[in-house]
């Protein structure tokens, strides 16, 4: 494989630099992507059925995320002794 390098004027290659560290610093301030639970784990936790964690949610009584047919919870939202 041929590598091919480039001469860039060195204000260009400060600038550069300085995108990078900025898009860094912006990357690290936005939140990380969040763990979800999945309603397998919510019964776990909760120590109730999968039935049961998806009737709560169906009632509005615990919050989830849907990615299709999958029901994904913040594990905030999950109280075990709620």
């Amino acid at each position: 494989m041929t590598q091919i390098q480039i001469q860039m004027p060195p204000e260009l290659a400060t600038e550069l630099a300085e995108i990078r560290r900025q898009l860094s610093d912006l990357s690290a301030r936005i939140a990380p992507e969040q763990e979800y639970l999945t309603t397998t784990d919510v019964a776990r936790i909760r120590r109730i059925s999968e039935h049961t964690v998806r009737k709560m949610v169906r009632e509005g009584k615990l919050p989830c995320k849907r990615d299709g047919r999958k029901m994904l919870f913040r594990p905030a939202d999950i109280n075990p002794a709620a």
